[in-house]
């Protein structure tokens, strides 16, 4: 009976896990979709002076950063293979992990720019 409940258990946690998974990536999608085409529409526009202060205006080059920020983070989890055979390797994660979720959310924007 034991094991049946530790089977449902870890059965639901793989599927909040993926269902999370999901989500990221269809709002990371989403979010670089629309930044890139605002990008795109603000390189098209002769009078920049006209886009001074219009929600949804988003600079070139903070989109080139978002973009960088994201390819690198892509490449993040093949560190695991230099962290994992050290013996402080889950240190080095854990403070890396906490510090990039203070980047994210301090001030309610990003610091990247």
């Amino acid at each position: 009976m034991v094991q049946y409940r530790r089977d449902i258990f870890r059965l639901a946690e793989a599927a909040l896990v993926g269902l999370f998974f999901v989500q990221a990536i269809r709002f990371l999608y989403g979010t670089l979709y629309a930044h890139v085409g605002s990008a795109g529409q603000v390189n098209q526009t002769l009078n920049l002076t006209s886009l001074v202060g219009l929600p949804g205006v988003i600079d070139p080059a903070t989109v080139k950063i978002e973009l960088v920020v994201t390819a690198a983070a892509l490449f993040i989890p093949l560190l695991t293979i230099i962290f994992g055979r050290l013996w402080f390797g889950p240190a080095i994660a854990a403070i890396l992990c906490a510090a990039g979720r203070v980047f994210m959310t301090a001030n309610g924007t990003t610091t990247l720019v």
